[in-house]
């Protein structure tokens, strides 16, 4: 199977309001859009998809979080892979894209917010 995890884009809001749907965050393609860019022009914070078989199988969002009480770290806000893709590595792609970032950005520490499973 042919993977690849790159940044998310216009493009790829309706694939991703419906892998959101599937984890029980039901949205619409066109509140993606506005999310999207506002996550996007932020600048601390990243939004990655992984294709599969040609079409969107996970996304992820993860952003830095800075506090006065502690050092920075990077939290995931979100982690979806579809249903079809399961134990396919798409998850863990996603997971390494988000934290290989979050080195890049400098951030020692990394958090996982949630463990929902869509199913």
């Amino acid at each position: 199977m042919d993977k690849m995890v790159r940044r998310m884009e216009v493009h790829d809001v309706e694939d991703v309001a419906a892998l959101s749907a599937e984890l029980g965050y039901p949205t619409t393609p066109e509140l993606v859009r506005e999310r999207l860019a506002r996550i996007t022009t932020n600048g601390n914070a990243i939004c990655y998809v992984a294709t599969a078989c040609g079409s969107v199988a996970g996304w992820t969002h993860a952003y830095a979080v800075f506090l006065i009480e502690s050092p920075p770290y990077a939290e995931l806000g979100g982690l979806v892979v579809s249903s079809g893709f399961k134990r396919q590595g798409i998850g863990s792609a996603l997971v390494q894209a988000a934290e290989d970032r979050a080195r890049w950005d400098g951030l020692p520490r990394r958090y996982r917010r949630s463990s929902q499973i869509a199913s």
